[in-house]
């Protein structure tokens, strides 16, 4: 990117809240990353750690009774940048950037299409939005778009209807639709799930040609890591709403600091020698983010807990080497930041 000052997206303390009968859930707490073009950040956590809730954030696509706070900031053509959270989430503003800025592969394919109109009529439907008026243009746009992510006879599946396509086309299709505005960023949420290894190793090949492409920022949300080290650059890990870890990719394969990290590392099936051993887990569930109190997230399940630290204050996010911030106890610089705040807070309410 040229200007390494402003990268495509900043977010900055975002938070994404339910205000529920049973008490106040935090589906996402004080989240922090920028993407710049043409780079691939990795989101990575077990199901229900704030993933999907924090792509749905970016997108303004949050569902009632959500609320966010924090900051979205898009630099468009290096100009200044706008918060997404000030936007009307139904407006024309953000209306104007959703599929044009930033476009998202949803996770389930299969139902992610109407069943009620074809593929054409679903794939023109950004196009007509934000690129041109002319339904033939449209056409001629949709059918490249189509071919460019490898379904054959292309003219004349476009006129077909969803259930006509098995789950790697219609994902494709997907891929397509997303990427027929050429958007500054796209967040690919598990795109690959639904998919069997031949399919998904074709499909992680064509987002890669397509970034070189198009040099668009990706923000790929996934729980396999063995997809990580194919298309990242950088890796956020995730768990209860805050990141725990964030660093390349090199490093959280071969430096993990996080005791979650690891275990989700531990945890991935081993080929060679080790392959008869059995696999590790880590005990227990992500717990309900439901009126959190100030501890590690991870307490209960971490083998390293400190008893009388990490479950009696918050952890915060340390870099602890060059472009390596963990957020954990058992390290002896997020211990030294830690005390160091506390004395700036005590001496705030002292002066107060």
């Amino acid at each position: 990117m040229e200007n390494k000052d402003k990268p495509f997206i900043e977010i900055k303390n975002l938070s994404v809240s339910f205000h529920l009968d049973e008490g106040i859930l935090k589906a996402v707490n004080k989240v922090n990353f920028n993407i710049e073009k043409g780079k691939t950040l990795g989101l990575v956590g077990e199901s229900g750690c704030g993933k999907s809730v924090t792509s749905q954030a970016i997108m303004r696509l949050v569902p009632s009774p959500g609320k966010i706070t924090g900051e979205i900031n898009l630099y468009q053509n290096d100009q200044q940048s706008i918060n997404l959270v000030d936007l009307d989430n139904k407006g024309k503003q953000i209306r104007a950037i959703r599929g044009k800025d930033i476009a998202m592969i949803f996770q389930e394919p299969m139902t992610s299409f109407s069943a009620l109109y074809t593929m054409g009529n679903q794939l023109m439907e950004p196009i007509l939005l934000h690129r041109t008026k002319d339904k033939k243009a449209a056409r001629k746009i949709a059918v490249e778009m189509m071919e460019k992510v490898g379904i054959a006879n292309a003219e004349k599946r476009i006129d077909e209807y969803p259930y006509e396509f098995s789950g790697g086309m219609r994902q494709r299709v997907m891929i397509a639709m997303a990427l027929s505005c050429n958007p500054g960023l796209l967040i690919a949420d598990e795109p690959t799930t639904a998919l069997d290894v031949t399919i998904q190793a074709q499909v992680l090949e064509l987002m890669k040609r397509l970034q070189e492409e198009f040099g668009m920022a990706i923000l790929f949300i996934t729980h396999d890591l063995g997809v990580v080290a194919e298309v990242c650059d950088e890796v956020a890990v995730m768990y209860l709403g805050k990141i725990v870890e964030y660093t390349t990719v090199d490093a959280i394969f071969y430096n993990p600091l996080h005791p979650y990290t690891q275990g989700l590392l531990k945890s991935i099936p081993k080929i060679g020698k080790d392959a008869k051993k059995q696999l590790d887990s880590i005990k227990g569930v992500v717990p309900i983010p439901l009126d959190l109190k100030p501890m590690c997230g991870f307490y209960e399940r971490c083998p390293d807990q400190i008893a009388g630290l990490c479950d009696c204050y918050d952890v915060p996010l340390v870099e602890i080497s060059k472009n390596h911030k963990v957020r954990c106890f058992k390290y002896k610089e997020v211990q030294d930041f830690f005390n160091k705040d506390q004395k700036r807070t005590n001496h705030k309410e002292e002066q107060l």
